[in-house]
């Protein structure tokens, strides 16, 4: 084994590993910053203005401040479930349902 090849092998043995990401609990009564909204949701910084600007996600100005109740975070995030598409009937169910064979 040659000197570089074990010394990649060593700096790859050696990095850290990242930490794992910890949910955060979203609190319906908590106050967050926009930019603590956008940490925590790992969003874009144009996520939450553009979300604003559609009415999806309410958001309050006060003293030059914008600020996003956690309620109104948890309600923007279940506006946007998604709905399971419900199978198509197959063709032998629909004919046993009008009397055919």
């Amino acid at each position: 084994m040659n000197r570089s090849s074990s010394t990649k092998t060593l700096q790859a043995a050696v990095q850290p590993q990242p930490e794992p990401v910890q949910p955060h609990i979203i609190h319906p009564t908590a106050v967050y910053f926009v930019d603590q909204a956008q940490k925590i949701l790992r969003l874009k910084e144009s996520t939450i203005r553009r979300e604003v600007r559609a009415g999806r996600l309410q958001i309050a100005k006060r003293a030059g401040r914008y600020y996003l109740l956690g309620a109104w975070i948890i309600s923007w995030l279940q506006a946007g479930a998604i709905q399971r598409r419900r199978p198509l009937a197959s063709s032998t169910n629909i004919n046993e349902h009008n009397g055919e064979i």
